[in-house]
This record gives C-alpha cells, sequence and structure tokens, in this order.
C-alpha cells in the first residue's frame, strides 16, 4: 500500500472487452487516458461498485455510494453470469467480484457481487459486502444541458452549505478554476429528475443560474464533491479513513487552462482529504500538463495509464512519455530519435533526487530521471567503466569524499550543496536548517500555516531515532522520510533557499556549465540558462 491510500489496486481478469489488467492507483491521483471504447470507464464503473458508506451522505443530499446499473447496463447476450470477474484490493484486505442476473421487482438486473478473499475470523462464510469506505461517481450524464431542461423537468431550492467555510472554499476555487472574480450572489441547487443527479446554478448580478454553461456546471460538481469529502472528515473525525473520487471525462466542456487549474487542485485536495481521485480524458493538453506534475512528484503518487488498439486488441501502457502518446493519439509516427532527447541525471537515491528537483525547478522536464538507489562507490565505478556515462550527469550527496577514485568523465559529476563548504548530505543540511537561528521566519510560517502543529518543539520531539544499528547517514534519511510531506506543506526548501542564495546559485551555475555542454554535444534541442535567479531552457543555435 502507498501511504495513507485506501485502496492499492484493481486486477481484471475478465470483465467485458479487458482480460488480465491490473492497475495500481495512485496515492493521491490516477489519470485513465487513451482511445475511446478501450475500458477507461469500465474501470472507474467496477471501482465505484465495490465499496459505499450508506450511512453518510454528501452536499447532494444523496449517500456515498454508485448503482452500478446506473453507470453500466447489462447485456444478456454478452453479460454472462460467472464467478471471479475482477479483484479489488484495500488496505483492509481484498474482494473478489463476480456477476450474476438477478430478479428484483419483477425486473431482471445485472449485478457485480463481491466476496472477502479470505474468511472471516472464528471460520465464518467470507462476507458479501462492499468496502465500507465512501465513494462519489461523476459521469457524463452529470453535465445534462441545464438550457434543454424543460420548466417541469427540474426542482430547485436555494444551496445550503454545512460550514461557512464550505462556502468561502467554493466561491473561492470557483472563480479561480473559471478565471473570473465574480460577486456569487447565489447558488442554486438544481435537482434533474430525468437523471436522478444533482445540479448547482451559480448566480451572479450578470446573469442567472439558468445561463450557466456545461464548462461552469463540471468545476460545480467537482467542487461540490470535494466539499463533501471535507465535510465528512470533519464529521468523522478520528474515524476518517479516506475515500475514492471518479470522475468520467474530467476536462469535459473545460477550457485547457481550466483543465490546469482543476487539476492542480485535486491534487492538493486528494492528499487533504485522503481521497484517491480517479480520472479519465482525452484531452491532450491535460495528458501534457498531468506528465509536468507526474515529473515533479513521487512517482507512487500520482500515475497515469493509457489505453489504445494495438492491431485490434485493447492494450495498455504504464510506461508511455507523453510524446508517444500524443503520437498514438493522432496516429503519426514518432519522428527519427536523436541521441538524445534529454540529459541523464544519476542520483544516490530518491531524497537526492527530491532535493535536485528543488534545486531545478523550471527545467525538470529537460532531465531524464534515473530513478535508482545506488551508493556512491557504484556510481564512480560506473562512471569509470562504462563509455555511455560521458554523456551522463552524476549528482553526489554533499558528503562525497571520494573523488580521487574517479579516473574518467572527471567533468561530469557535481555535488549536491553545501559543496565545498562543509561535507554533509542534503538530509543532515536540511536538519541543520531546521535548528538554526536562520530557520526562524520558516518555523513561524509553519506553525501559522499548520495552526501551530509544525513548529521547533514538533521537530525536537521528532528528531533522529538512537536506536537499532542504524548509523548517523542513515538515520538521517529515515529522519527526511518522516517528515518529507510537513517539508513539502511547509515549503522548507524555499526558506532554505531564501537564506542561502549563494549556495543555490554557485550550485545552478556550476550544473548549467555541464550540462550545457553534453546537450551540446549529444545534439539536443535546448540548454539551459539562470534569469533573474531562476533556471530556464532556451533553444541551442544552429
Amino acid at each position: 500500500m502507498n501511504g495513507n491510500a485506501v485502496f492499492d489496486s484493481i486486477i481484471i481478469n475478465d470483465f467485458r472487452a479487458l482480460q488480465n489488467q491490473k492497475f495500481k492507483l495512485g496515492t493521491y491521483v490516477t489519470m485513465f487516458a487513451g482511445w475511446n471504447a478501450t475500458g477507461k470507464s469500465t474501470v472507474l464503473a467496477l471501482l465505484a461498485n465495490s465499496t459505499e458508506r450508506k450511512e453518510k451522505s454528501h452536499y447532494g443530499g444523496r449517500v456515498f455510494r454508485a448503482q452500478f446499473d446506473e453507470i453500466l447496463k447489462g447485456n444478456k447476450q454478452f453479460d454472462e453470469t460467472k464467478g471471479d470477474r475482477f479483484t479489488v484490493m484495500c488496505k483492509s484486505g481484498g474482494k473478489t467480484f463476480r456477476t450474476a442476473w438477478q430478479n428484483e421487482d419483477k425486473k431482471e438486473r445485472f449485478r457485480v457481487i463481491p466476496k472477502d478473499l479470505e474468511k472471516s475470523p472464528g471460520g465464518k462464510k467470507p462476507s458479501e459486502a462492499k468496502f465500507p469506505y465512501p465513494v462519489i461517481y461523476l459521469g457524463l450524464s452529470r453535465l445534462f444541458p441545464i438550457g434543454e431542461l424543460d420548466d417541469d423537468g427540474s426542482t430547485t431550492d436555494v444551496a445550503k452549505f454545512k460550514d461557512v467555510d464550505d462556502e468561502n472554499w467554493f466561491k473561492e476555487n470557483y472563480n479561480k478554476i473559471i478565471s473570473k472574480n465574480e460577486d456569487i450572489r447565489e447558488i442554486t441547487k438544481v435537482d434533474v429528475t430525468a437523471v436522478k443527479k444533482d445540479k448547482w446554478g451559480i448566480s451572479t448580478d450578470s446573469y442567472g443560474w439558468q445561463a450557466n454553461s456545461a464548462g461552469q456546471d463540471n468545476v460545480s460538481q467537482i467542487l461540490y464533491s470535494l466539499l463533501s469529502f471535507k465535510a465528512l472528515k470533519r464529521d468523522l473525525a478520528d474515524s476518517y479513513e479516506g475515500g475514492i473520487f471518479l470522475i468520467d471525462e474530467l476536462d469535459a466542456a473545460l477550457h485547457p487552462k481550466a483543465q490546469r487549474k482543476i487539476l492542480n487542485l485535486l491534487i492538493k485536495e486528494a492528499k487533504n482529504l485522503n481521497v484517491q481521485i480517479v480520472f479519465t480524458t482525452h484531452s491532450l493538453s491535460l495528458i501534457e500538463y498531468f506528465y509536468e506534475k507526474k515529473n515533479d512528484r513521487d512517482s507512487s503518487n500520482i500515475i497515469s495509464y493509457y489505453f489504445t488498439y494495438e492491431n485490434n486488441v485493447i492494450s495498455v501502457h504504464d510506461d508511455y512519455s507523453y510524446e508517444q502518446i500524443r503520437q498514438d493519439t493522432l496516429l503519426t509516427l514518432l519522428p527519427a530519435k536523436k541521441e538524445s532527447v534529454q540529459v541523464v541525471v544519476y542520483t544516490e537515491d530518491e531524497e537526492a533526487r527530491w532535493f535536485l528537483k528543488k534545486l531545478l525547478k523550471g527545467v525538470i522536464r529537460m532531465i531524464e530521471w534515473r530513478k535508482i538507489k545506488m551508493g556512491c562507490c557504484s556510481l564512480v565505478d560506473l562512471m569509470n567503466c562504462e563509455p555511455c556515462f560521458r554523456n551522463y550527469i552524476v549528482v553526489f550527496d554533499g558528503d562525497f569524499s571520494q573523488e580521487k577514485r574517479i579516473k574518467k568523465n572527471k567533468g561530469n559529476y557535481i555535488l549536491l550543496p553545501p559543496m565545498k563548504k562543509k561535507k554533509m548530505s542534503p538530509e543532515q543540511l536540511l536538519r541543520d536548517f531546521i535548528f538554526s537561528k536562520k530557520a526562524s521566519n520558516y518555523l513561524k510560517e509553519a506553525s501559522e500555516s499548520t495552526d501551530g502543529q509544525v513548529k521547533l518543539e514538533y521537530f525536537k520531539e521528532n528528531d533522529l531515532e538512537e536506536e537499532g544499528k542504524k548509523n548517523n547517514r542513515e538515520q538521517h534519511k529515515a529522519w527526511f522520510k518522516k517528515h518529507k510531506s510537513t517539508f513539502e506543506k511547509t515549503k522548507l526548501y524555499d526558506f532554505w533557499a531564501k537564506e542561502n542564495p549563494e549556495i543555490v546559485e554557485e550550485f545552478q551555475k556550476n550544473f548549467i556549465k555541464i550540462y550545457n555542454e553534453i546537450a551540446q554535444r549529444t545534439g539536443c534541442e535546448f540548454k539551459i540558462e539562470r534569469v533573474n535567479g531562476q533556471v530556464k531552457k532556451t533553444a541551442i543555435s544552429k
């Protein structure tokens, strides 16, 4: 399991067009992109039907569940009664699901029925209940055009918020995503009887809710769904474990700029609310931006899958680059590859990559990151014996002391700060900063942004673990991993960089020199430069 994630994965053995497919879900966000009729929405429907929390309701008044027959319709000719169709793994265990036709109210319904993978305590029969976690599913029926409603096709009421903070949060994010700064006068809850869906109409001094566009409607429903999880978390307090939010066609009716803003919000709130968000899309602009965010984060936090056809057979890929997706989507051939379109960078481990990406914010996509964990001695051996390392950059931790062993490619390596000033790892560097006088502004801001939870006393109480056989370096790495999410939330790096501009500038200039020499040599289209304290890309003149 990843972090505090509730859902780990779904394994589809045999359901309609999908066979033998496993989808690991991101801790925060998972994107399903690709061709039509490849099963993307099917995966959402199966996940939606695996869990429910019926005793709690969300802002629309409906409970946290998704009825299978409201998402997928069964077909007697093709949908058969069969066992072991798919399996869902959660932090509470796993359930396998079978399909069956059942009579209910003199009507046959096609259903998926769960069963625990393991017997209940005491040897009892495995439960056929769904997982107990809240779910919200937004399908395309949510975009029933308001302007096409008959007068008797809906009922309306003034929308009420459960908390004044919820109202402020909604209005702020709505205006931010729509790129407007309007005074929202009233929000109307519209109950569309034809599709059993709730809508939220926005009225301002300039227009009424009846004039809302489909894009405005989409944004409103996504925001209200997030508010529902906020309210549930508030209500359940310590017993809240998280949930799952599923959105079919996230980009529907949204301008590319709005797509970017809503993705930023989803990633942020997924983390804050411990809600896993899974969405489908066909938008190349959204896919491209997703890859930008993906490259800047832990690979387990946001995950993408691309669905396509390969010689009339559905194929799913989790390792496609954006360029491969673009070419496959448009059915054009990839251009002939140059020797290197990105400069390869090696670091010792994930912690070093985290710090290096902060130092090089703005050009992260210009680098091909080798996501490995390898000691400095092994990296030196590779530099000395592998010819390809002539065109690679090796970034060692700041406590590196094996310079004399490097016999080849001596101009292709660099040390992370503090470099020559003092030998220490990036983890020790950040810890020393926190306990120094220079961190006063950081600690003040961190305390204010976390309601007093993150402060000097917190770090003193949760300092290095000295028990066991860990050496000093391992202790600092364990300390960093423990607090990594806190460092992200409180922007520790930004405060450190502000207090150490000379160190940052020296490192960036040294790295840029090495990078541009390799980029020129390998035929890259771009080089990087430092402009107004920021590292940016620029075209290489031919």
